[in-house]
């Protein structure tokens, strides 16, 4: 499939209602068509059986589902682990927003596999100025370092977060929230001890609050952590 019969493929399959919702939850003048993140999955899946590399040497397009699409087939295409790796870095700078970025995400599902060199490719991110390139880092974190050997790696990395752009931030909070609900003893006394800015570190409570998973007492606990705005 080349890029010309993917836009006519995405254009059948377009739904404006879903796009007109689509764009209330993304930042302006992001071009949508409206089509919906399980078709596009099997687009890319079906681009990944054919020959997927004659693909991604096209030019990506400038609609967000052409470039979610060259993102999951990415994800998904056979290779190995250093042409992925190297895909990945390429595709970094085709993410503008947090859809894009959360799904990309998602589907890298060999990052669960090879966790030591995926980490090493999420450094550079987890330190950039760049909105999005942090928001990468910090979702992946979330995504796929939440376990026993990286528990505390990913802690340090959320409350040692320092960024103004709003996506990024809410990505730590996220983090956060996620890491408390799965490893609560070890990450109170990081939450305890946060120096990280007060809309950031509330907003992180606030979603452990909001959480079905965390205990009437530790809601309460944390709430007293909460920090006054500056």
């Amino acid at each position: 499939m080349n890029r010309e019969t993917l836009l006519l493929r995405l254009g059948a399959l377009a739904e404006p209602s879903y796009r007109d919702f689509s764009a209330r939850l993304l930042p302006p003048g992001e071009p949508l068509l409206g089509v919906r993140l399980p078709v596009l999955h099997r687009l890319a899946g079906e681009i990944a059986g054919e020959d997927w590399r004659v693909f991604l040497a096209e030019d990506c397009g400038e609609t967000l589902e052409e470039r979610l699409v060259r993102g999951l087939v990415i994800a998904c295409a056979p290779m190995e682990l250093s042409e992925r790796l190297c895909r990945v870095r390429d595709f970094l700078p085709l993410i503008r927003n947090w859809s894009v970025c959360d799904s990309f995400c998602a589907a890298l599902k060999t990052a669960g596999k090879e966790q030591d060199a995926f980490y090493e490719l999420l450094l550079p991110c987890l330190s950039s100025e760049e909105e999005y390139r942090q928001r990468f880092g910090l979702v992946m974190l979330i995504d796929w370092y939440l376990n026993d050997a990286y528990i505390d790696r990913a802690l340090t990395h959320f409350f040692s977060f320092s960024h103004p752009a709003y996506y990024a931030r809410m990505a730590a909070a996220w983090g956060i929230s996620i890491a408390f609900v799965r490893h609560p003893e070890r990450t109170l006394p990081f939450l305890a001890d946060s120096r990280l800015d007060a809309f950031t570190h509330n907003m992180a409570i606030r979603k452990i609050r909001e959480s079905r998973r965390v205990s009437p007492e530790r809601k309460a606990l944390v709430l007293t952590m909460k920090k006054e705005p500056s």
